[in-house]
């Protein structure tokens, strides 16, 4: 299990995710026009105990699927600002100019 599915887990705690016996190919369909499949894999999200840790931790670690009852392009703007934030809070960050 990588680092980022510890993580994950660890985010639980003792909560079970409402999707833990759903068909994991709800969480990721086909297309971004399967509206069905996208409508119940977020109508499982709603009811979550770990749905915003959930989608804190897709936006640091995850670009496909429906995690914490948001598409990739519904994360977009908050997995940006994280990336812009990690960027300029990097250790290797200087301001040095070669």
């Amino acid at each position: 299990m990588t680092s980022s599915l510890i993580e994950l887990h660890a985010a639980f705690g003792d909560a079970t995710p409402a999707c833990h016996n759903a068909d994991p190919e709800l969480f990721w369909p086909i297309s971004t026009h399967d509206h069905d499949t996208i409508h119940t894999a977020k109508q499982i999200c709603s009811t979550c105990p770990v749905r915003t840790a959930c989608g804190e931790w897709a936006t640091r670690n995850e670009n496909d699927g429906i995690w914490g009852g948001q598409t990739r392009d519904e994360r977009g703007p908050a997995r940006h600002l994280h990336d812009t934030r990690q960027r300029n809070t990097s250790p290797w960050r200087t301001n040095h100019h070669v």
